[in-house]
């Protein structure tokens, strides 16, 4: 019995062809892109959990308040790590920094950014798999290192790495004691380089001042221990030392340190979003329900032509049970095919998956034990969820009535139809408009003006190692026929700005706050083309108390609270090698330094008094590579033994976007499937109307109605459908996209053009699609089906 069943199916199947290729290829790109979405997802949420103790390890945050302004950071003070060392209920700390060094590799200096100095303990903590070495001993020495086992081939061939010697640009040498796996890509921080902490001069510095934040600290909980009664303990001792600012702690378990953190300014890595992961999940869930959807519409479609064979199998003695499995099975044949396509499609789909979102997934994983579990189980679900419904209704049929012709096909079928119909195109249309909106911020991100002017700028990032030869690489740069300046400072646009405790002279705010500073010489306003609204700028030369003062912006003067003239007022800031008091010499207009999420921050911009991390040049118009060029050529005469590493700062804030450009391709890609899906459903429906209306449509062209007054009479019905899509996918779509862009301090104002374009494409799509069934159907010759009736 189970063979003539899977005959009848694969008979059904080939008998059909149009509505098998149909239903293969929308099932097989629904399965596919579900499950290379599910891919995605299952790699967003595996981050950090490959720690052996994952569930136990949390890192510490630091929180302070400037007025109104919440600081909220990954770093803390060193003296943190030692009191809850103390706790019984700490099974072990790590601290460790990150400090990009030269390291040599022949005769030049290769820039690690990668490059980390960490505690002993830092092995207790992660779980690390050494490949030789021991962790016990590893760091136990100021001058040892271990590296990955990328880095050893790297640096050392073939070589066995131990206790050969690293020299790194600043002149110390590092002795290799240990060669390590590195970690997963799945995690919030990547290691090539694991040096001793106790070599690190800023932390040895600042480990015995609780105001100074600067390490990253980890914890490792004992089993069953509550971390926020550590947290109360630690806090308890914080608010005894009555410490300037008033900071107060927290705990974030690891794994929710790339979806789910808060801590953003000087994570290690560039976060995930969870939002994105979960409209990513929906989305992909959406895309293979309307793959069934059209499965179940088609099918239907198809009522018609098996009502007599239903009738016969009925009449001779077939139960209904026995035409479930048969239509299950033909159901499990599409779907058996659509997975073969579906395989191939993520074959060729992957790479653009990888594109959009970053990663680098391989196609090896659609073999593994992962994509084949994957895959089965999307599978199964088609099958209950395209064939169960379709399966029920066509063996509920009665045989007497199908067999005499008295059926008569109810509303409430078409009605269903069109119900999955307009379900597609509210997705389509909203998927549009999405596309449409995030495009539209993308572009005014581009186009707003910043306060400076960001084109032909060049950042040339300096290791502090090189010293005060700095000085004569800035000299010799400025000497370029190319640049029309050039400025040594902290902070550029773009990348991320410290915050420092300042003091200033009778403030509104109670208390000593942090702001945002960004350290600068003389020739910054001009390098970046700010605009100075009072005093002046820096002049050293004439005014040598200038080394000791300040520029602000107008955010600063307002988050201060002075009143009137802020020139002249005294500033001071702790926090660097040397605290500083000053005056206050000028103030700048209000510029963006950071990303249009954020407002404009208060920014304090003290002197700077010796060289910098960067290294600014404002360049004529010109060839860009013939500039970049000219400065290497300096760089190689004056440092050479250092990596010559720079960054365009236009570059550098079209990068605080990646995220949102990733995320505007991907509503792109979906919409196009989903519109795809929605057109591969509008045949199926225009098919069912041609058939429903056959006997109408010939009577009208026996009564001298035209081809075109048929195609609009089946085009009327799907324009309705598209409408009703559109009033209910306009309201959702201007909510939710109000949501996301309420995340951006400055945003566009959603645009009614962008609803009706979103309409009028789908509109545009949806007659196209139906237009050829429906020609078709008005060039039917109507003698031939009313001799049928």
């Amino acid at each position: 019995m189970f063979w003539n069943y899977l005959i009848v199916a694969l008979r059904n199947l080939l008998r059909n062809r149009v509505y098998t290729y149909v239903n293969v290829i929308g099932l097989g790109i629904g399965m596919g892109c579900c499950v290379m979405i599910m891919l995605f997802v299952q790699d967003e949420l595996k981050y950090d959990r490959f720690h052996e103790n994952a569930d136990r390890i949390y890192r510490v945050l630091w929180q302070g308040k400037t007025g109104k302004n919440v600081w909220l950071l990954p770093v803390c003070s060193a003296r943190v790590g030692e009191e809850l060392a103390r706790y019984p209920d700490v099974a072990q700390i790590v601290r460790l920094n990150r400090d990009a060094r030269g390291v040599r590799l022949g005769n030049v200096y290769v820039r690690e950014e990668q490059f980390f100095y960490v505690e002993n303990s830092f092995f207790d903590v992660f779980t690390v798999q050494f490949i030789a070495g021991s962790a016990e001993t590893a760091l136990n020495n100021p001058d040892a290192v271990v590296i990955t086992d990328e880095v050893a081939k790297k640096y050392f061939g073939s070589d066995a790495p131990l206790g050969k010697t690293l020299a790194l640009s600043d002149g110390s040498l590092l002795t290799v004691t240990g060669v390590v796996k590195g970690f997963p890509p799945q995690s919030h921080f990547r290691f090539d380089f694991l040096a001793s902490i106790n070599a690190f001069v800023p932390y040895q510095f600042a480990r015995n001042k609780w105001g100074e934040a600067i390490t990253y600290t980890y914890v490792l909980l004992q089993e069953n221990v509550n971390p926020s009664q550590i947290e109360a303990r630690l806090q308890k001792h914080v608010d005894s030392l009555n410490l300037e600012g008033q900071p107060s702690y927290s705990f974030e378990p690891i794994t929710d340190i790339y979806l789910h953190s808060r801590a953003t300014r000087f994570a290690l890595s560039p976060h995930g979003s969870a939002a994105t992961v979960y409209t990513f999940a929906l989305v992909g869930g959406i895309i293979l329900l309307l793959a069934c959807m059209n499965f179940i519409n088609l099918t239907t479609a198809q009522m018609r032509q098996r009502m007599r064979e239903i009738g016969m199998r009925k009449v001779l003695g077939a139960d209904r049970t026995s035409l479930i499995t048969q239509f299950l099975l033909e159901t499990f044949g599409y779907v058996i095919v659509a997975a073969i396509f579906a395989m191939m499609f993520c074959e060729l789909g992957m790479s653009i998956v990888n594109d959009l979102s970053g990663k680098k997934l391989s196609e090896e994983v659609l073999l593994s034990r992962q994509g084949i579990t994957l895959f089965a189980s999307t599978a199964f679900f088609v099958v209950v969820a395209a064939g169960v419904y379709p399966a029920f209704i066509l063996s509920g049929l009665q045989p007497v009535q199908v067999l005499f012709g008295h059926l008569k096909l109810r509303m409430r079928g078409g009605m269903q139809r069109g119900c999955l119909i307009v379900f597609q195109f509210t997705i389509s249309i909203f998927l549009i408009i999405a596309t449409l909106v995030v495009d539209a911020q993308l572009k005014y991100a581009q186009q707003k003006k910043l306060g400076f002017d960001k084109e032909h700028l060049l950042a040339v990032h300096v290791q502090r190692q090189i010293g005060r030869i700095a000085y004569a690489l800035r000299d010799r740069l400025a000497d370029l026929p190319e640049s029309i300046a050039v400025s040594f400072a902290s902070a550029i646009p773009g990348q991320t700005i410290s915050a420092m405790a300042i003091t200033p002279e009778q403030p509104a705010l109670e208390r000593e706050s942090s702001l945002l500073f960004a350290r600068a010489d003389e020739y910054y306003v001009d390098v970046l083309d700010l605009h100075i609204i009072e005093g002046r700028n820096f002049a050293p030369l004439s005014f040598p108390s200038d080394s000791t003062a300040f520029l602000i912006n107008q955010a600063a003067v307002q988050a201060i609270g002075w009143k009137g003239d802020a020139i002249g007022k005294r500033i001071g800031i702790s926090g660097e090698l040397k605290t500083i008091n000053g005056p206050v010499i000028g103030i700048v207009e209000n510029f963006h330094i950071e990303s249009l999420y954020k407002p404009i921050q208060p920014l304090v911009i003290p002197f700077l008094r010796g060289p910098s991390p960067y290294i600014l040049i404002r360049f004529k118009p010109g060839t860009v590579a013939d500039q970049i060029a000219a400065v290497q050529r300096v760089w190689s005469k004056i440092v050479p033994d250092y990596p010559f590493k720079y960054s365009f700062v236009d570059e550098d804030i079209e990068q605080l976007y990646a995220s949102e450009r990733r995320t505007g391709k991907v509503f792109q890609a979906f919409a196009a499937v989903a519109i795809f899906i929605a057109c591969l459903g509008l045949y199926g429906l225009s098919f069912y109307i041609g058939e429903q209306k056959k006997k109408e449509i010939a009577v009208r062209k026996v009564l001298g109605c035209s081809e075109g007054g048929i195609v609009g009479l089946i085009l009327k019905d799907i324009a309705k459908l598209i409408v009703v899509s559109f009033l209910i996918a306009a309201p959702i779509s201007y909510y939710a996209m109000g949501r996301w862009l309420a995340e951006f301090a400055y945003q566009i104002d959603l645009s009614p053009w962008s609803f009706l374009l979103a309409g009028m494409m789908a509109m545009t799509i949806g007659m196209v699609t139906v237009s050829w069934q429906a020609i078709a159907a008005a060039r039917t010759n109507p003698v031939d089906t009313l001799k049928n009736q």
